[in-house]
């Protein structure tokens, strides 16, 4: 598999807004979800403003704060489905 660009998910400020996709990815989200705290921790020790994330699960705002501690359920729960409801990861988590 090839590797595709890392980009981080969305934040909106009255300054900035940043959008994210990090491609597909053949690990699951209980491998996937380390890697996506890693790099936001380490984002919120370059500036103090990338410490207030919003999460976007199906068109509704979370504060990603309140996700932290279960990100890998909750991205598989968000993850596109087929009409049967079975999980269509095609493009990735």
């Amino acid at each position: 598999m090839t590797s595709s660009p890392i980009l981080i998910t969305h934040t909106t400020s009255p300054a900035y807004s940043i959008y994210a996709s990090w491609g597909p990815r053949a690990e699951p989200p209980e491998a996937i979800a380390p890697h996506y705290l890693a790099c936001i921790d380490r984002l919120k020790q370059v500036h103090p403003a990338y410490d207030n994330w919003i999460f976007n699960l199906k068109g509704k705002p979370k504060k990603f704060d309140a996700l932290r501690e279960k990100l890998a359920e909750v991205v598989a729960a968000n993850v596109d489905r087929a009409e049967n409801g079975k999980p269509t990861p095609i493009y990735g988590y």
